[in-house]
């Protein structure tokens, strides 16, 4: 899955509850299956407010 970086920002820095992603996801017959879908927070794999504005920092330093 992937999202827009300012997306991503946005939703952990609080000024967006809710970011679009899209990708795909592999279907029993092994057939790929499009997504695309808004999620908010808790999509996202538990950890601290803070472990993901690191991330977010780490991210910037780069790009």
């Amino acid at each position: 899955m992937k999202a827009k970086f300012i997306d991503f920002y946005q939703l952990w820095s609080g000024l967006e509850d809710e970011i679009e992603i899209s990708g795909f996801e592999i279907e029993d017959d092994g057939k790929k299956k499009r997504i695309k879908e808004k999620v908010n927070r808790d999509k996202f794999v538990p950890h601290q407010v803070s472990f993901y504005k690191e991330v977010i920092q780490k991210i910037h330093e780069h790009v």
